[in-house]
């Protein structure tokens, strides 16, 4: 994947965040938001206030640090509301690829020392039994989507210690996770492939020297580390500086 089209990635990144602002309150709640969200995309490693006050703001990391904080940590803003409003903008999305045939919840909650297993779901009580079996076992799925949310976009990185803060910070990463999940659809069926194992993966195709790919190791065009990279590369030039080298950009 090249860095061509991260433009439109970008224009649907501020309608999200736009959508997301309609919902926060105050409208001087709109900037650290924006800031924080790019924070969790932007951000290679470690996804706490301090680091991403440090990448969306390096001339005033300090007043940043304090602003970001705030927001997620004391900010009167609605969890529900926002998840909310990240479900309808984001389950549209995930329909157009097909309906939703069943809502899964793992067992991680029931007794381990039982000798039965229970599962829950929304399958019709006359599914083949092949059917349920499949579709049971995609809890592997709920514990990638977990394992996603805190490598990617950065779930377990928050150090604060009150009540409101954590939930704050999770429902900034869920919003951010469902953005990256709306983005798949972008990615066209036959870009994809059908790899089958990881040894059958292509690496990325090198036409142009001055258009290179974003990630030149073999690699799933529509996995979230993937996809999140894609937007990173958009968002990081609307920095004042680069995060990494601290050049300073001409807009």
């Amino acid at each position: 994947m090249s860095g061509r089209g991260t433009k439109t990635s970008e224009k649907r990144f501020a309608t999200y965040l736009e959508g997301l602002a309609s919902v926060i309150g105050h409208a001087d709640r709109k900037a650290p938001l924006r800031d924080y969200w790019v924070g969790l995309m932007a951000c290679g490693g470690r996804k706490s206030v301090e680091p991403m006050a440090a990448v969306t703001a390096p001339e005033r990391t300090a007043a940043q640090h304090q602003s970001l904080l705030h927001f997620v940590g004391s900010g009167a803003w609605s969890d529900e509301k926002v998840l909310g409003k990240v479900r309808e903008m984001v389950l549209p999305a995930i329909e157009r690829q097909g309906p939703i045939e069943a809502w899964i919840i793992d067992d991680t909650g029931f007794p381990e020392d039982q000798p039965t297993k229970y599962w829950l779901s929304t399958l019709p009580e006359d599914v083949a039994f092949r059917t349920l079996v499949e579709t049971a076992k995609l809890r592997w799925r709920i514990e990638r989507d977990y394992q996603e949310l805190k490598q990617e976009v950065g779930l377990g990185h928050f150090e604060g210690r009150g009540w409101r803060g954590f939930h704050h910070h999770a429902t900034m990463c869920i919003a951010a996770y469902g953005f990256v999940i709306s983005e798949r659809e972008t990615i066209p069926p036959q870009a994809l492939g059908t790899p089958g194992r990881s040894c059958s993966i292509a690496f990325p195709q090198i036409t142009d020297p001055a258009d290179l790919a974003l990630r030149t190791q073999r690699h799933i065009p529509n996995s979230i580390a993937t996809m999140r990279r894609r937007l990173e590369h958009g968002l990081v030039r609307t920095l004042s500086r680069c995060p990494c080298c601290a050049i300073k950009f001409d807009h």
